[in-house]
C-alpha cells in the first residue's frame, strides 16, 4: 500500500452516526451520477456511500472501486477542513470512468467555492 492509499485510508469516514450528521446537516450538490453532503470541520474527511438501488452486489461494488480511484487521483482537490460524503447514484455502474471524473471534479469545485 502506498503513502497516498494509506493517506487516503486515515482521511475516511466510518460511523454510522457520522455519515447520518453529514447527511443531515451538510450542505447537499448534485450531479447526474453523484450527491455530495459537505459541512466544515476541523480535519479533512470523507466518506463513500453506495445507494441500494444499484440492484447487485457486483455494480456496487464496480461503482465502489471506481469512486475510490476517482477520489485517489484527485485528493489533492479534497476541500481544507471540510468533512464530505460522495455517494453515488444508480447508473453510475454504466457509465464511462471519464464521464464519471470529471462530474467529481466538478462537484468537488462547488464545495470548495461553498
Amino acid at each position: 500500500m502506498g503513502s497516498v492509499e494509506r493517506r487516503l485510508r486515515a482521511q475516511y469516514i466510518r460511523k454510522a452516526s457520522e455519515f447520518n450528521e453529514l447527511f443531515q446537516e451538510g450542505q447537499r450538490f448534485s450531479s447526474r451520477h453523484f450527491i455530495v453532503f459537505s459541512r466544515a470541520s476541523e480535519i479533512s474527511q470523507f466518506g463513500l456511500a453506495v445507494s441500494r438501488r444499484i440492484k447487485t452486489a457486483v455494480a456496487r461494488n464496480r461503482a465502489k472501486r471506481r469512486t475510490r480511484e476517482i477520489m485517489r487521483k484527485h485528493l489533492n482537490r479534497l476541500p481544507r477542513e471540510s468533512r464530505l460524503v460522495l455517494v453515488a447514484k444508480p447508473g453510475v455502474e454504466r457509465v464511462r470512468f471519464a464521464t464519471l471524473e470529471a462530474q467529481v471534479v466538478r462537484l468537488l469545485g462547488l464545495v470548495e467555492a461553498s
